[in-house]
């Protein structure tokens, strides 16, 4: 049986703080707006793909029971920082104190992200991203 983590290929951005003369919050329609003004999402090297097989490689699934992996989805929250640095926030719809620890884990160990972008300037993002385990025969 092999078991395999899936990733959305889409990354829900939360919101994002931009480094001003203070650390000021942007809302969903600010973002928007940002958008048309010189807004950049921050990028893992290589994009989803890369990411996908980086947590296919190293998340430690084979130690996990079958019973954990079947049909399961959960989304995790994580902010980018401005150096591209990842910190896992929330693990939403959480079901497993062995997976979130072992989530949270691989999500410290990732290469740098590419930081967004807000108004020509670095800025720390929150995004969520929905994880699917399947088990496949």
């Amino acid at each position: 049986m092999t078991k395999r983590i899936f990733f959305s290929s889409l990354i829900f951005i939360i919101s994002c703080y931009c480094k001003k003369a203070d650390d000021i919050k942007l809302s969903e329609e600010e973002l928007f707006l940002c958008g048309i003004m010189g807004y950049q999402e921050p990028q893992y090297p290589g994009g989803d793909s890369s990411l996908s097989v980086f947590f296919n490689e190293h998340f430690n699934i084979d130690s996990l029971p079958d019973s954990l992996l079947k049909k399961k989805r959960l989304t995790v929250k994580f902010s980018v920082d401005t150096i591209g640095i990842t910190n896992v926030l929330e693990i939403i719809d959480s079901y497993s104190p062995l997976i979130d620890t072992e989530l949270t884990r691989v999500f410290s160990i990732l290469k740098p992200w590419t930081p967004g972008i807000v108004a020509g300037k670095k800025a720390v993002y929150v995004l969520r991203q929905p994880i699917s385990f399947v088990l496949e025969e």
